[in-house]
Parts: C-alpha cells; structure tokens; sequence
C-alpha cells in the first residue's frame, strides 16, 4: 500500500510539474512576444469576390480581447482592417515578417474603415500577464486545478484499496490539466496575436487538446462503476472501451487533418491549406479505413457482428474510413450535396456523441440512483447533483453567452462591453467545475456520514437563525444595560457592566431553550418516530430476507436519529457479526465480528466507552465510533443482536426519548429475526424433507420368501434418516438403515450421499460395504458430527443372514421360538474421529416365520409426556407378541405404539422397516 501511494506521489509531482513547466514555457514566450488583442477575418483573394459571414467582409474585426492593446486603442467589431504599419492585409508574406519582429511593447499602427471613415489607431502589442482579464481566467483555472489536485489526492490516500478511487483520481488528474489547456490554446491556437491572419500550429493545440478531451469520458467510467458497476458494465466490459475509443478517434481523425494542414500546406493561403488538407487527410483516412475494416472481418471471422464490437477504435476507423471513401465516390459521380452532407456527418458526429457524454453521466448516475438501495442512494445523490449543476451551468452559460454573441454579431450591435462581461462570466463554469470532484470525492469519503438536506439546512437556515438568537440576546441585554443607564439613573460604571452581567447569565437559559429548539428543528427526524416505528413493523411482518430487514432498518433508523453511522448486529454460531449498517464502508458486513463473550452487558443500553470490554468487541466498536449500543432480544431469551450507533449529527447526546425509540426498533428487530429465521428453517427443512423423500424406496425389491414394509414418518425437527432395500440376487436382499446426525439441510445433503456410496458399493459383505461407504461419507463430515448406519444381506437360499453394525441401534431378529436377537456387533459410527477403526461381520441363520425389525432413535427416543422414553424394551416386546402377523401389520404395531406414547408429537424422524420370512424358498 505504501508502495502505491509513493507511485501515485510521483506520478501527481510528474503530471503537475510537467503542466506547470509547459504553461510556464508558454507563457513566457507570450510574455515576450505579446499580443495586440484583436482577430481580423482572413483576406485570401480579392476582396470584391468574398462573401460576407454574419455581415463580415474580408478584414473585418471578429474579436477584441477586453483590457488589450487593441480595446484600450479604441477598435471595434466590425472595423475593416485595411493594413498594419503600411503593410495591406492582403499581403500574407510581409505580414509574416512583421509578425516575427514584433515583441511586447511594440505599437502598431492599424488603419481601418468605419462606417465609411478612415482611421488610424495605435495598438499597443502586451503581454497577456498584464491583461487583467486574462490573468483573472488564468488564476481562476490554476486555483481550480489545484483544489481537483488537493482532492484526488485527499481520496486517494484514505481509500487506496478502491479501484473506483484510482478512475477517480484519474478523472481529477486530467482535470486539472485540461483546466489549463483553454488559457493556452487562446494563445497558441488563436489569432489574437492580429498581425497575421492565420491560425496558429494546431498540433500543440490538439495536445493540449487531448487533455481536455479526455475529462469527459473518465467522468463517464466513473459514473458507470460507481457506487457500484452498472449491469450493462458486467454484461459487456467492453462497452468502456467505446466510452474512451469515440474520444480517441475524434481526436486522432482531427490530429490527422491538422498534421496533414501543417505538412503539405505550409506555403498556401489559409483557405487553400484548409482545402487540401481536407481532400488529403480524407483520402488517407479513406484508404486506412477500409484497410482496418478488411482487417476486422478478417480477424473476427466467426464473431459476426461482435468482430466489430469487440474492436472498438478499430471499428471505428473503419467506420469513419468508409464514410470518407463514400464521400470522395460520391463528390466524384457528381453527388455534391451527398458528398457534403456524408463529410459533414462523419466530421460532426463524433463531436456531437462525446459532446452527449456528461448526458450519458448524468443518465447513468441516475440510473443507479434509481435501481440502489437506501443507503447507495444517498451515496449516488451527491455526484448526480454535482454533475448535473456543473452540465447545467455550463449549459446555461453556453448557450447565453453564444445567443447575445450571435444577437450583436447579426444585429450590428457594440461587442465591446459584451466581451468583458462574457470574459468573467466564462469563469462561472469553471468554478461550478468543482462541484463534480467535490461530490464524488464526498460519495466515496464522507457521505455516509450527513445528509445533504442536513447540510442545506445547516447551512442556510441554522445560519440564520442562529445569528438571529444571537442578535436577539445582545439586543435585550444590551437593551436592558441601556435602560438601567436612562430610566434607573445609574451612572456608575462597575454598577452598569454587573447589572448587564447579571442579565446576561439570567437570559442565557433561554438563549440556551431556543438554540436547542432551532437545533432539534433543523435536525429532527425526517418522519417522527411513532412513524419509523410503523414502518419497521410493517417490514417485520412482510421481509423475507435478513440482510434486506436489516439494511431498510438501519436506513430508517438513521433517517429519524440523524446521527453519523449505525450498524446491525446479529449472532451468528458464538460471534456478532455486521449484517446491516448506515454510514460505514461496505466492507464492515461480515468482516466486523466479535465473539459473544460473557462480559458484553446486553440487558440494557449502554455507551461502550464506560465498560471494559473484551478486546475484540472494543477495536470493533471504537472502529465505528459507537456511543451507544442497544440490544435485541426479549428478557430471558437468548441474544439476537445489538445495535451500535455513533454519534449525532449535531453532536447532541442520545436522550430518554432516543433511548425509548431505539428499545421500539430493537424490540421490531427481535421478533423479525426470529420470524426470518424460522422462515428460513421452514424453508430448509421443505427442501430437505423433499431431498429425503426422494432417497427412500419407492417400491419394495421382490425376492422369493420374503415380505418387506417400511416407512419413514417426519418430525417437525427433521433428522437424516434413511433406510433402503436392495435386490442383489434373485434369493438374496441387502437392506440397510442410517441416521445422521444434524438437522435439516445438511442432514439431507449427507444422507444423499450416503445413499449414493451405498448403492455404488453394494455387495455381498456387509464389512467392505461399511469400510468403503466410511471413507466416502466421512469427508463430508464437519464439526463433531456422526453417521450411524447398519447393513445386512439375507439369502433366502442358504437362510443365512450377515450384518455390520456401525454404531446404530441394534436392530431386533425375533426367532419362531420366540427368542430375540439384538444385532449389535460391527464397529463404530462413521466420524472423522474413529475413520480408522477396523468393522466386524457376524453371521446367524434364519428360518421362515423369523421377522427382523430395524428402526431409528426417533422410535425408541419417542418421548412421553413424563419424559419417559418409549425404549428399545417395548419394541423387543411388540416384536414378540405380534412376531406372527405380517411384515406390514408389524410395522404398524410398532409406529402407532411409538406415536401414542409420544401423544402424537414426534420429537424426532420416525423410521422403521420389517423383513418377514414367510413362505420357505424352492430348492
């Protein structure tokens, strides 16, 4: 991190110390050179055959630069400029030598016609440094850039880990700079020098240019990553590579034009250099054009349309190459007006799309505005404003100025007092300029932490009406010191100032009244809190999300408090952990934990500051700046959460109504936990029940000399239950039965893997089977929890029985000679604990009439309502006295005795299954 921020130092002293240097360079030059302060339309031919532009001849004067040498020596708009120190205008080369030996300080005698006279004038050639109004643009601009540098380098050090923050400094970088480039391109890219009338070198104008250019389409990224990346932003990334490729291509199209002017042209007038250049630096583009285009269909063969989208500056060029090649086809078949209107769109419409940029800004910050949360609301609110009113000032500014400007020019009217007064309002835009760094550095710092209707408030009306108490306090007890003096007759003067002071300390208590009447005014609640509260309610009955609850609470919370930051607190295993906050980075849900230590006092508000707390809990909560903390939870039930505020906005200390509030929110936040919660265990336990359900047999295997019935009854509290039966041979069955520890989701989820490394593994012994399902189901296993399964096969042929036993209730073999055989014998329950104990198989033999009960704890656990358990005894018992009836009035025996005895109410998963021998096998 300290390596960044050292390269990011860096990198601002290389931007500002090279902007600098360059404008310093420029403007010494200037400063020695100097400029007369007018610009005169070019005269390329004779006078007689061009024609007149908004009234404008050949010569005549567009502009005066107010407070120059050309505006104190009295030229005006619209003079005809017939020669300067002799030389006429027309004269190009001569006028080119006078250009390059004229320096500050110098005058130059221009004669002009006005309205039918002749006048002589003597300009003064100035350094633009001594031009009032220039010099006020330009320190205006240099103070502006430095507040955009101070800012990005603000954000830039306190929130390093953001990558919203590097575009952000980015954005205020270039910024800065092209803050600076329109001091300088009225220098070089203009003709306010106005010996020659010809436009300057365009290629350090354009590179001052690009800088300017660019400010527009990183206002732009920002807008679409912040607060968040917009969604057309995570479908296609590369639609930011058109937010930038439109601005390139403009500007390298216009480079192209300008290199081409300067290169082939250096000896032509200025509309010849103008044409040629055009005519060249078309064909070329024409030429490169097509060539990308060639280049696209052949790169992204099998992209389609998307070779193109997916190449955004090459597409580009191509586009404008065809575009040009169509307008030299066109201009050759004769197509004039074809030409000209495909030439004008491919020169305007770049222009006009970067130029509807900050309307994409503002469309995007609204967007997300809109499609955010409450807080990211807030968040989004200060740089849509700040955008919107520097565009719209801009706009306003723009348009007055170029309507009174085009007004006089057409109309004939003065320009000179005009000029002034549009020079200072220019710098209007440039102030409001400041708004955008300023807002979003505020949405990525500060705005959690005040509302901007606080701050209109604060600082318009708390203003004044605070002065308005004060003026009110010094009137009376001034008042009443006077009034000691004039009707009392008191003329000592210890007397006079102890009576005042008197007065003074018995108003105080109701300056005090009404200062706090004004700050609980200006900072009461946007709703009151019998308001808040309802809608809380309203939310505690309807939300179906946790985080979403939270969140809107906390929103609502703060809404009515106004206080800087609130955070919700929920348990989670033996932590609090952050769910929901206001006013605090989004990085705090989840990450700010504390454990759920005994020393935390959560039976009553309290302010953190006044408690030794455990470690964790206090780096925590002094991390958000916490006053206050308040509970959630209803007395004598277990802890819910707290919430942590920090401090109000108008630094006044929570009070008994605050207080009182708070208990109401916490009281809402209880009971909508506990709803969602239980929601949520619903919901997992319907997933999971579907889940078990689907593992059970749906029909019993058919094997000769055996009746198979089996049954699974679900608890509200579901288990991992499972049992199934499976048809090795046409004499022999596998069945098996399981129980796994844990409730709902995760139950299901482990007992469907059980099922599915049973099945794989099925075989003719049971102690392979339970050595290989162990190491399948036991990598699943987490947290101390345990399977407990048995397994047997039956062969009807040979009337053997073989099982293992994995730590499950020894299931019940009640013999025809009334005898009962519990099979216990095989290993432990599958556990990461005992993976590697070895498993036994036993053996018995079986007969017809013999029934074999296997069941789960939910049968012999069933509970009474003395707390008596059913017990694994009255299932011996069961078994025995009904060990004649069949395999499905057995089962029935079984589950509806269990079901009586627990009144009912399952505590847990009841599952059973019965295997009875009834008919002896064929040989």
């Amino acid at each position: 991190m300290k390596r960044r921020v050292a390269v990011v130092l860096l990198l601002t002293l290389v931007i500002a110390g090279g902007s600098i240097v360059y404008t310093a360079m420029r403007l010494r030059y200037w400063h020695r050179v100097g400029i007369s302060g007018l610009n005169y339309f070019p005269v390329t031919g004779p006078q007689s055959k061009r024609p007149a532009v908004f009234g404008f001849k050949p010569g005549a004067v567009l502009i005066v630069y107010g407070s120059s040498g050309a505006d104190q020596a009295g030229v005006r708009t619209r003079d005809e400029v017939v020669s300067i120190n002799g030389i006429p205008v027309g004269d190009v080369t001569r006028l080119r030598a006078l250009d390059r030996r004229a320096k500050s300080g110098d005058v130059l005698m221009y004669r002009v016609k006005r309205d039918k006279r002749v006048l002589d004038l003597p300009v003064r050639v100035t350094s633009p440094l001594a031009n009032p109004t220039f010099l006020a643009m330009f320190v205006v601009r240099v103070l502006v850039a430095s507040v955009f540098v101070l800012i990005g380098l603000v954000v830039f050090t306190r929130r390093t880990d953001d990558r919203r923050v590097a575009v952000f400094y980015a954005m205020v970088m270039i910024g800065a700079v092209s803050l600076l480039t329109p001091p300088l391109v009225v220098l070089d890219g203009s003709t306010l020098r106005g010996i020659a009338a010809e436009q300057q070198s365009l290629v350090p104008v354009l590179a001052l240019a690009v800088a300017g250019f660019a400010f527009v389409p990183i206002v732009l990224h920002l807008a679409l990553v912040f607060p968040r990346e917009r969604p057309v932003i995570q479908k296609s990334p590369r639609v930011l590579r058109w937010v930038y490729g439109l601005p390139i291509v403009a500007v390298l199209l216009f480079a192209m034009i300008a290199l081409a002017q300067s290169v082939l042209a250096v000896k032509a007038s200025a509309s010849d250099q103008i044409d040629l250049a055009l005519k060249v630096g078309s064909g070329a583009l024409a030429l490169i054009g097509m060539s990308v285009a060639w280049w696209v269909v052949r790169k992204g063969r099998g992209e389609g349309w998307r070779a193109f989208w997916n190449r955004p500056i090459a597409s580009l060029f191509a586009m404008a190459g065809v575009l040009l090649g169509a307008t030299r086809i066109t201009n050759a078949l004769g197509w004039k007006y074809v030409a000209v209107g495909i030439g004008i769109f491919t020169a305007v419409a770049p222009i006009l799309v970067v130029a509807a940029f900050p309307i994409f800004t503002c469309i995007a910050l609204y967007r997300s505005y809109r499609e955010s949360g409450p807080e990211e609301r807030r968040q989004v609110k200060w740089p849509l404003w700040g955008t919107l009113i520097a565009l719209l000032t801009k706009i306003m500014i723009f348009v007055i100025t170029e309507v009174i400007s085009l007004y006089l020019l057409s109309s004939g009217g003065s320009m000179r007092e005009w000029m002034h007064a549009a020079e200072f309002v220019g710098m209007i835009p440039v102030v409001a300029y400041l708004l955008i760094p300023i807002s979003f550095a505020f949405a990525i710092l500060k705005y959690r932490l005040m509302n901007i209707d606080i701050i209109i408030r604060k600082t318009v009306a708390y203003a004044f009406l605070t002065g308005a108490i004060i003026v009110m306090y010094l009137v009376l007890v001034g008042g009443i010191g006077t009034l000691l003096v004039s009707v009392a007759g008191v003329r000592n003067q210890t007397m006079v100032i102890a009576s005042t002071l008197v007065v003074a300390l018995v108003v105080v208590p109701l300056r005090n009244k009404l200062q706090t009447l004004v700050d609980r005014n200006l900072f009461r609640h946007k709703y009151d809190y019998p308001e808040a509260l309802r809608a809380i309610a309203a939310d505690t009955l309807s939300a179906n999300d946790l985080g979403a609850f939270l969140t809107s609470a906390a929103e609502k919370t703060q809404h009515a408090l106004q206080n800087r930051a609130v955070a919700m607190f929920v348990t989670r295993n033996e932590e609090f952990v952050a769910a929901a906050k206001v006013g605090l980075a989004d990085s705090v849900i989840g990450t700010m934990r504390m454990r759920r230590a005994p020393l935390l006092p959560l039976d009553r508000p309290f302010d953190p500051s006044r408690h030794a707390l455990p470690e964790d809990a206090a780096a925590a909560l002094k991390r958000m700046e916490a006053v206050l903390i308040v509970p959630v939870n209803t007395p004598g039930t277990p802890v819910n959460g707290f919430i942590a505020l920090a401090a109000k906005l108008n630094g006044a200390a929570f009070d008994v109504e605050d207080i009182d509030f708070l208990r109401g929110v916490a009281d809402q936040l209880d009971i909508g936990i506990d709803r969602i919660r239980q929601q949520r265990e619903e919901a997992d336990y319907e997933q999971a029940r579907a889940i078990q359900e689907s593992l059970l047999p749906r029909e019993m295997p058919s094997v000769a000399g055996l009746e198979l019935s089996g049954t699974w009854q679900p608890a509200r509290t579901m288990g991992g239950d499972y049992y199934d039966m499976l048809k090795l041979s046409d004499t022999e069955l596998a069945v098996c039965i399981g129980d796994v520890a844990g409730k709902g989701m995760s139950a299901a989820l482990t007992m469907s893997g059980l099922q599915a490394a049973v099945r794989a593994s099925a075989s003719g012994s049971p102690r392979d089977l339970c050595e290989r399902v162990r190491r399948v189901v036991v990598s699943s296993l987490t947290g101390g929890r345990f399977v407990t399964f048995f397994y047997a096969t039956i062969d009807t042929a040979s009337m053997r029985l073989r099982w293992c036993n994995a730590g499950h209730n020894a299931p019940v073999l009640a013999h025809t000679d009334g005898t009962i055989e519990r099979l216990s014998d095989g290993g432990p329950a599958f556990s990461r604990l005992l993976r590697n104990d070895a498993y036994t198989e036993k053996e018995t033999a079986i007969a017809t009439g013999d029934r074999l009960v296997l069941f789960t704890d939910g049968v012999s656990e069933a509970s009474g309502g003395d707390g008596e358990m059913f017990g694994e005894e009255r299932i011996e018992e069961l078994v025995s006295m009904h060990r004649n009836a069949s395999a499905s009035e057995l089962q029935e025996r079984i589950a509806g005795a269990a079901t009586a005895f627990s009144g009912g109410e399952l505590a847990d998963d009841l599952t059973l299954v019965v295997v009875a021998l009834e008919v002896t096998p064929p040989a």
